[in-house]
């Protein structure tokens, strides 16, 4: 077979594009296409084979290794087509940056590029709302999605930080919440069952925010090792909690559904209890919310998760349930359709047509208790009071609350919303407990009553719905009438004319009858008694005086009929029309006392469409007015204020409204038919007046995912986003191979080769920009390519970084090494934004850039908000590095935009960078100089020393022997590492250090020199020892954060049970652990001090040998304690037997069903048999863990005749015992003991330090680097 291979790539260079499945078009390259011109290594060949290139249904290769390579250019590279741009020429750059292994896209791009599947990018982001599925981003709504996009080959990042915690109440159901964990098993159930791309099991990340009720179970729910096997878990970690851990105080956990303290904990205590995990299997890693947030480049489409921002609970959204506060929407605990603008534009931008639409939006949430607050307050009398960083629609993009000024303009809602569509009047049945409560006469003290029939007739036809009368009524009760509880007129209207007088009585009679009339003076007054004052206080009616009136609570729910009811009552009684002859201008207003009425039928006439302005009229004071006795006296008054209504506002005011008295609507409807010339247009705009602190508020957010916007009080504003990256971003990345940008200078001395690294990073830029728009995404889920187009986010990256520092003699970690590091990644960084300036002028920047940090008018006092980054340190060291001016990159931008929103990134690089042949992944060290690889010849098991090319190179320029020599590559390929080697010369100790020879502040520090240029995030492992303490991670964690790292993964050599490699000595003491768990003696071994060395190996003592631990069953006692259980089973009745040993732990159990001598008993008593095996065999488990083990995979077995219902239904004989096994174990639990995570056992399989085996190619290569596992021999990874 490798014959046949070989043959095949030594032929012609060839490839086939189908671009449309079955549709192949064999591909002939141009000349330049070569296979013999491609320096490949034969490990890099067989990737390549296994990997990437094309294979038919019967496995014969497509392709071959050049092949693929101009594949792949030649796709990306038609997009110059697109821009006017040359095609060939672009692909023959493409082809020589990738056949030179300058740079690799990720895997995707060379198993989707010139293929019917076409998705390039490596990873998304997928919200998930607090929903089981009603809306587009619903717990099972989500999943479906995410398991389209591994189908694609990509992986998925989720927060399950919105879903509430386990055990809340769930209003709809009246049950309990299942909780992000129960969840999290869900979906990783699920992704067990998807192959990504065809080809392996699909990476996941699932995220909690820290602050979260559920968080300690989340913590713990990989410690169990095989349990939640398709995620790596990561905890968001917010700087309020870093910084309560500093000061050891107390942390709130808030429960996401409505802001609400769930449990108070003490921050150290948690945070022990993240790195007590970490510690012991490396997860959970962290995420430094809040640092990633400051970079955001984009935060007028979503905020990341640290800083919502939010709206105080008053704050009225127009919803299809009826203008309710988002405190209103909160406690719904559902999602729905709202109003939004028309002219928020999905893509962030400002659209010209107004006009509203609805759409879904996911529940309301409370974010955040007692957090500062802004209010803003516009000309016209809006208002709305929000976090200082939520953003509102301006003529030219989004801006932060505390970045607007006076003068600034906001968008108002430009069109009729939609109204409630609830016919029935609220709060029927208590109304109708105070009725039957008045319907009784007599004595209340002693409880003689007698039930009053005259009342029940009277009050026999109550309405129970809502009618235009009703609102009517409303609208003549709030303008000119009364409540008064302790009047024997508690209920009053005022008429001055007869017209409105005969509208509302007759509206009323049927319902209250006559009532009282009473003439005083020009007015007409109608008088009710008690039972209608409980009516109209049950619709929200409220008995204050003038100065103190509002829109009826019930009002805002109410059909669109009733609230044109109402405000017709309202306008009808206090309202005027206005007209200027002189002007020729014609207005309608409303006077009144009370502004916060005014205000509030501002936003009611907002949802028709119709723009009013709120002016103040006169000012409070004294004001000689009528005494009642004849005469005149002062009296103090309040403010007055009106409410106008003019130009086409006006207009829409008399066709959706109107007066109900004639007089008044002939007047307003012939200035509007005699106008000589149209109406102005109104351009739903206001003018800033004030942007004023307002305090501490509780704050609340939804998300309407598809233009990220909605309408808050009558204001067009920016809604949430939750993710760690924006709802469906995704990743297309790329990363450059520092290895081959090394040269020598005259004196033969390695150095940068600075012009082509310059080079390269242009390339690479231009490629990367062209994936974007070449990749086909997910066409099931068109909002992957939608939030791909608006922020075009690439992520140029390096690997071989550890490759080029040994070439230089650099030593890794070192200050010099950081200040090295930080130097290469601003070189890229700066050369990157370059040339996507030049593409933006070119092509234009990203639709999203208005309102962007990039944006020159969306900062702070009106500048750019992004600045040029800098080192976290001043650089003192020269390696003839060009000189970069930032200054340039400012005003490129100014002047032409940039066309990526984010740019850089180091992203894991297992295969890819196996393929180039470098041997520090990433921004990795190097993970060890050598290694043993084995592999078989026939039936012999052969060991094969590998030993780095690099450091093979350096030894032998060294004046070493050659015996010398091969004694230190058996070294390195047994212990991976060359320190405290005497013979190895010290520059070359100093210079060849591996992953964990490396400390772990020397490891943050490395990471946050580099993120100091990275706009997005860096995959990273800082890899301890295994003699590694809690508290040696906790200063990582801590020195991580101050630094700026934006997340950390941290892993101790060791301490998962599946690392199955390790050194002699290193087997030998752990195999000390179970022995010794079991009461067995533990077998000595050298009692020689050892020296640490790469991955926690041990350097050999003066005489090791192999070291067998003694495996036994655990002899029974001569006497033991236990219960026998009578079970029902579908096979007849079960007695179940479960002795337990002196510490109440399980130690045998026994099973007798059915006769003597039947296969049923023999069934049984074998299954017994078993358990009672699992549970006296040496292992690091507890019995009663292992006890729940076997309970866990007996549960729910199904048989032919299940027996029972409900929670007693028994499915089968092992579904049956499994139910007795949970029953004892909940009834006689164990002495627990506390446990150490971090003496995890090792599965003993020796003479290897390295890695656990690699579930691809079966070598023993599997290492933790760069925030994943992979393969560093044929490229397989989990990520």
């Amino acid at each position: 077979m490798t014959e046949q291979i070989d043959s095949q790539l030594r032929t012609t260079a060839r490839t086939v594009i189908e671009n449309v499945k079955g549709q192949r078009i064999p591909v002939t390259p141009p000349d330049y296409v070569d296979d013999a011109k491609i320096r490949l290594t034969e490990n890099s060949r067989k990737v390549l084979e296994r990997r990437y290139l094309r294979r038919d249904v019967d496995g014969t290769l497509l392709e071959t290794p050049a092949g693929m390579f101009y594949r792949v250019a030649s796709h990306i590279a038609q997009v110059e087509a697109q821009h006017g741009g040359d095609v060939d020429a672009v692909t023959r750059t493409f082809y020589e940056l990738l056949t030179d292994f300058r740079f690799f896209p990720n895997s995707p791009t060379f198993t989707g590029a010139g293929t019917p599947l076409g998705q390039l990018a490596a990873c998304f982001v997928i919200p998930i709302a607090d929903d089981m599925g009603k809306s587009s981003d619903g717990i099972f709504s989500s999943l479906r999605v995410a398991a389209l996009i591994q189908q694609t080959g990509g992986g998925n990042g989720f927060s399950f930080s919105r879903l509430r915690p386990k055990n809340d109440i769930v209003h709809t159901s009246a049950g309990r919440a299942t909780g992000p964990v129960g969840f999290l098993r869900v979906y990783d159930q699920a992704f067990g069952e998807i192959a990504q791309g065809g080809s392996r099991r699909g990476a996941n990340m699932g995220v909690l925010r820290v602050d979260h009720p559920d968080i300690e179970e989340f913590i713990e729910c990989k410690a169990e090792e095989g349990k939640i096997t398709n995620f790596n878990i990561s905890v968001a970690i917010t700087d309020e909690f870093m910084q309560a851990v500093k000061d050891d105080t107390d942390f709130h956990l808030r429960n996401p559904r409505d802001g609400k303290v769930w449990k108070t904990v003490r921050a150290r205590d948690l945070f022990e209890k993240i790195i007590r995990h970490a510690h012991h299997n490396g997860e959970p890693g962290a995420l430094f919310i809040d640092a990633a947030n400051r970079s955001n480049p984009v935060p007028h489409l979503y905020e990341l998760e640290a800083t919502n921002p939010c709206f105080v609970g008053e704050t009225r959204i127009p919803t299809e349930y009826g203008l309710l506060t988002i405190a209103e929407l909160a406690d719904m605990e559902q999602g729905g359709f709202i109003v939004t603008d028309n002219r928020a534009l999905p893509n962030g931008g400002v659209g010209r047509t107004p006009g509203v639409a609805l759409r879904a939006a996911s529940p309301a949430w409370m974010t955040r208790r007692k957090t500062t607050v802004l209010r803003l307050m516009t000309r016209q009398g809006y208002s709305v009071t929000a976090t200082p960083d939520h953003r509102f629609l301006t003529p030219s993009g989004y801006v932060a609350l505390d970045s607007l000024k006076p003068g600034d303009r906001v968008l108002l809602q430009s069109g009729e919303g939609v109204w409630s569509r609830d016919e029935r009047l609220p709060h029927q049945e208590f109304f109708a407990e105070r009725v039957a409560e008045m319907a009784h006469g007599g004595d209340r003290v002693t409880g003689r009553t007698v039930q009053r029939k005259d009342f029940l007739q009277q009050y026999a036809n109550l309405p129970d719905t809502w009618s235009h009368g009703l609102g009517v009524a409303l609208g003549f009760l709030v303008g000119d009438g009364w409540l008064s509880e302790d009047s024997n007129s508690p209920v009053g209207f005022v008429f001055s004319d007869a017209e409105s007088l005969e509208r509302v009585h007759s509206a009323l009679k049927p319902w209250f009858g006559e009532g009282c009339l009473h003439q005083r003076e020009r007015v007409t007054q109608l008088t009710y008694g008690r039972l209608p004052f409980e009516f109209f206080r049950s619709l929200g009616v409220a008995a204050v005086r003038a100065h103190e009136k509002r829109v009826p609570s019930s009002i805002w729910r109410a059909p669109r009929t009733a609230v044109v009811g109402f405000l017709q009552g309202l306008f009808s009684a206090d309202g005027s029309v206005q007209i200027n002859a002189q002007k020729r201008d014609c207005t309608v207003r409303l006077a009144s006392s009370s502004l916060v009425l005014l205000q509030e039928v501002q936003l009611l006439l907002s949802n028709f469409g119709i723009v009013a302005r709120i002016h103040q009229r006169r000012q409070a004071g004294m004001r000689r007015m009528p005494d009642g006795k004849g005469g005149h006296a002062l009296y103090a008054h309040r403010p007055q204020y009106e409410l106008i209504i003019g130009k086409q506002n006006r207009d829409r005011f008399a066709e959706k409204i109107g007066f109900l008295q004639t007089h008044k609507q002939e007047l307003l409807m012939q200035y509007i038919d005699g106008k000589s010339r149209a109406s102005n247009q109104e351009t739903f705009e206001d003018v800033i007046v004030s942007v004023e602190p307002a305090g501490l508020a509780d704050v609340y957010d939804l998300t309407q995912p598809d233009t990220n916007s909605l309408i808050a009080n009558g204001l067009v504003a920016h809604n949430c986003g939750e993710q760690w990256l924006g709802p469906y971003e995704n990743c297309c990345l790329g990363s450059i191979n520092l290895a081959q940008h090394v040269t020598t200078d005259d004196q033969g001395k390695p150095v940068v080769d600075w012009e082509l690294l310059r080079r390269t990073v242009r390339e690479s830029t231009h490629f990367l920009d062209n994936v974007v728009s070449a990749n086909a995404y997910v066409p099931a889920v068109p909002e992957v390519a939608e939030a791909a187009y608006r922020a075009r986010r690439i992520g140029l990256g390096i690997m071989g970084l550890g490759d080029m520092m040994f070439k230089l003699g650099i030593r890794y970690g070192s200050e010099t090494g950081q200040e090295f590091a930080a130097q290469i990644m601003e070189f890229i960084r700066y050369h990157c934004m370059q040339k996507s300036i030049e593409l933006a002028q070119e092509r234009g920047p990203f639709p999203a850039f208005k309102g962007s940090i990039y944006d020159p008018e969306a900062g702070p006092g009106r500048g750019m908000a992004w600045q040029p980054p800098r080192p976290l340190q001043p650089y003192r060291h020269d390696w003839q590095r060009p000189p970069l001016d930032w200054n340039e990159i400012v005003a490129g931008i100014e002047r032409h935009g940039i066309r990526n929103a984010a740019q850089t990134t180091v992203a894991p690089t297992g295969t890819i960078a196996t393929v180039c042949g470098c041997e520090g992944y990433g921004c990795e060290p190097v993970f060890a100089l050598g290694y043993i690889r084995h592999f078989k010849d026939g039936d012999r098991d052969v060991e094969l020393n590998y030993t780095s090319p690099l450091f093979e190179e350096a030894l032998n320029q060294t004046d070493l022997s050659p015996e010398a020599k091969e004694r230190i590559k058996q070294h390195v390929a047994v212990y991976g590492s060359c320190q405290n080697l005497p013979e190895v010369p010290e520059h070359i100790r100093h210079t060849f250090v591996v992953s964990s020879d490396i400390t772990a502040e020397e490891h943050v520090r490395m990471q946050a020199a580099i993120q100091a240029f990275v706009d997005n995030s860096i995959s990273k492992t800082i890899n301890f020892p295994e003699h590694a303490t809690e508290e040696d991670v906790a200063k990582a964690y801590m020195l991580a954060w101050e630094l700026g790292c934006k997340g950390l993964t941290v892993y101790v050599t060791g301490s998962r049970q599946e690392v199955v490699l390790e050194t002699k000595a290193t087997k030998a003491r752990k195999e000390e652990s179970p022995a010794m768990a079991e009461g067995q003696p533990a077998v000595e071994s050298s009692s020689q001090t050892p020296v640490p060395y790469a991955n926690g190996a041990q350097a050999p003592a003066a005489a090791t040998e192999d070291v067998k631990p003694i495996m036994t069953k655990r002899p029974r006692p001569k006497t033991l304690h236990g219960v026998t259980y009578r079970k029902e089973t579908p096979l007849g009745t079960a007695y179940i037997t479960i002795n337990n040993d002196e510490r109440n732990e399980p130690f045998e159990v026994f099973l007798n069903v059915g006769k003597a001598g039947s296969e049923v008993s023999a069934v049984s008593e074998a299954l017994g048999r078993l358990i009672s095996l699992v549970l006296r065999m040496p292992a690091s488990l507890p019995p009663s863990e292992r006890l729940r083990w076997v309970m866990d995979e007996l549960a729910g077995i199904g048989g032919g005749r299940p027996l029972g219902f409900g929670a007693n239904r028994v499915r089968s004989l092992p579904d049956g015992v499994a139910q007795v096994l949970a029953e004892h174990l909940s009834e006689h639990p164990p002495a627990r003991e506390e446990l150490h995570l971090a003496e995890q056992l090792a599965l003993p399989i020796a003479q290897r330090p390295i890695g656990d085996i690699c579930p691809d190619c079966g070598e023993a290569a599997f290492l933790n680097v760069e925030g994943c596992r992979k393969c560093h021999v044929c490229g397989y990874s989990e990520c």
